[in-house]
């Protein structure tokens, strides 16, 4: 089992608790302890009341934003949609490298792990997954677009680290520390104002069937033994 306590602000926390169900079990519960343990918390009926609101279960390994629900009734809601603009981080447009340690649920289908992007496909590069490998897409200035996947090793829907390292005339990635292979595309695309998570921004579809557990990106291009160390 696993818990988590963060600072949602204004004086609320988004307390979590993950645990891995087993046959019988039906419910869990989250209690409010007082300094002696006693979970039996009455407060005050003014100060020292707690406030609850936006409780949810659901099935995963870690608990997502908020699912508004009716009446208590199973809900789904349209995909977290994750994008941030690269003046926000310093995106630098003539070199660097990007890792993403990531769980897919169905590597099988088409999923994009990460995407820097123009607005539109005519200048962007983006990580994914499908047929169980994990491609690099390249393209500048609405040329042909390159995608070239990672044939060392194929996913089988298992955790994966992944490292792309990329300049003009010099553009490699890697996957859990194996050996760097050069992407066939090697020019920079221009104009890249956005960076986006498990999507792609400017069209539908896409989205990651999967979990993304961390994502670094530096602004410089990193060397090939720095790559495999940093996917290890």
């Amino acid at each position: 089992t696993a818990t988590s306590i963060e600072d949602a602000g204004n004086g609320w926390r988004r307390c979590s608790m993950t645990s891995t169900a087993t046959a019988g079990a039906r419910t869990f519960r989250i209690y409010a302890l007082e300094a002696d343990n006693d979970r039996s918390y009455l407060g005050d009926g003014s100060t020292e009341d707690i406030y609850i609101w936006g409780a949810q279960v659901e099935a995963g390994s870690f608990p997502t934003s908020y699912i508004k629900s009716n009446s208590g009734s199973t809900t789904t809601r349209s995909a977290d949609v994750a994008s941030i603009p690269v003046a926000d981080f310093g995106w630098n447009n003539g070199a660097g490298t990007v890792v993403a340690e990531v769980d897919t649920a169905d590597a099988s289908n088409f999923g994009i792990l990460w995407s820097a992007n123009a607005d539109s496909f005519q200048n962007r590069t983006l990580a994914s997954v499908g047929n169980d490998l994990i491609y690099m897409y390249n393209r500048k200035n609405n040329g042909t677009e390159v995608n070239d996947p990672y044939a060392n090793a194929p996913l089988d829907n298992t955790p994966l680290k992944h490292g792309y390292a990329f300049t003009d005339g010099d553009f490699n990635h890697t996957l859990n520390g194996g050996a760097v292979e050069t992407v066939a595309s090697n020019e920079m695309p221009v104009g890249i104002n956005s960076f986006d998570i498990g999507n792609r921004l400017y069209t539908s579809g896409g989205h990651l069937n999967g979990h993304i557990k961390k994502l670094m990106y530096i602004p410089r291009r990193v060397t090939n033994a720095q790559l495999i160390s940093l996917t290890e």
